[in-house]
Order: C-alpha cells, then sequence, then structure tokens
C-alpha cells in the first residue's frame, strides 16, 4: 500500500527520557511521549518541549504527541470518577517499567486526565500552550468497564471542538 502523504506517513519518534528530545528534534522528526514515565511535572515537559523544538532544524515545525490518561466524569463527586481513578492505579501496579518515575504510583496530576468536561478542556488547552500539539487519550485501561469507557468519551467528544475556539 503507498502512503497517501507525499514522503510517506508522518514519523515519530517516542522517548521516555527527556535527554532524548533534542535528539528527535535534531532529526526534524515529531516526538511522542508517555510523560509520566519519567517527567513530575508539566514543568518538565515544558522543558522537554522547549529542549526539541530549539533542537529542530530551521524551518522545521516538528511535532509534540503527548499520551495521557482520560476518564471524563459528570462532575467532580462522580463515584465513575473513582472507579477510572481505581482502574488507572491497577493498570500502573500491573505494568512497572524498571526505572521509571511513577513506580506504580499514581502519576502527576499534570498527567492524568480525569474530571468533568470543563476541567478536561482546561487542562487540554495549558498542554497546548506548554507546546504539546497532539494528545492521545489512554481510554480503556486496568479493566474499566467497557461501558464507562463509552460514557466517558460520550461526555467528552461532543465538547472537542470547542479547542479550536
Amino acid at each position: 500500500v503507498r502512503p497517501l502523504q507525499a514522503g510517506g506517513p508522518p514519523l515519530h519518534i517516542g522517548i521516555t527520557r527527556a535527554a532524548a528530545a533534542p535528539y528527535v528534534g535534531r532529526q526534524a522528526l515529531a516526538l511522542a511521549t508517555v510523560p509520566y514515565i519519567s517527567l513530575g511535572s508539566a514543568a518538565q515537559l515544558g522543558a522537554l518541549i522547549s529542549a526539541y523544538r530549539a533542537a529542530l532544524p530551521s524551518g522545521t515545525r516538528g511535532g509534540v504527541t503527548a499520551a495521557l490518561h482520560a476518564f471524563c466524569s459528570t462532575g467532580p463527586n462522580d463515584p465513575d470518577l473513582f472507579r477510572a481513578r481505581e482502574a488507572l492505579a491497577r493498570y500502573l501496579r500491573t505494568r512497572v517499567v524498571p526505572g521509571a518515575r511513577y513506580a506504580g504510583t499514581p502519576p502527576a496530576e499534570d498527567f492524568v486526565l480525569f474530571g468533568p468536561p470543563d476541567a478536561l478542556l482546561a487542562r487540554l488547552r495549558a498542554l497546548g500552550d506548554l507546546g504539546v500539539d497532539r494528545v492521545l487519550l489512554l481510554t480503556s485501561f486496568g479493566g474499566l468497564a467497557p461501558e464507562l469507557v463509552a460514557a466517558s468519551l460520550a461526555r467528552l467528544a461532543p465538547r472537542l471542538g470547542q479547542l479550536g475556539a
């Protein structure tokens, strides 16, 4: 199958260490990361993105994708939000990567998108302000019931168009 795009499909290089960001930038490739694996705050993600963009060849736009676990609740006291947090904890306990910052504990709140739609939109805008171009939403994790995943997406999806405004 021939790629639709001239020059082939866009390539994203996944990194787990901030020190790799300038290398990816120098290659003029897009960068992808799961921030909680090695970073502890949004400020550290911003520094990683700055280092990546500074290393891009002149005239190259690049691109940054961040993958974050997400659950859109009906409100801050939604019992399903508690279930989603339990599912994330279960997911992390079963996927501990040696040397990872999170070591099976919950990631910094900067790196999860949990809460009602307005809160998630604000967090997505903040990620954009840091220089994140795309967010990969990890919505099915830790045995979270499929109907909860579907309800979460149904609450969030209609609101995503507001991000361009």
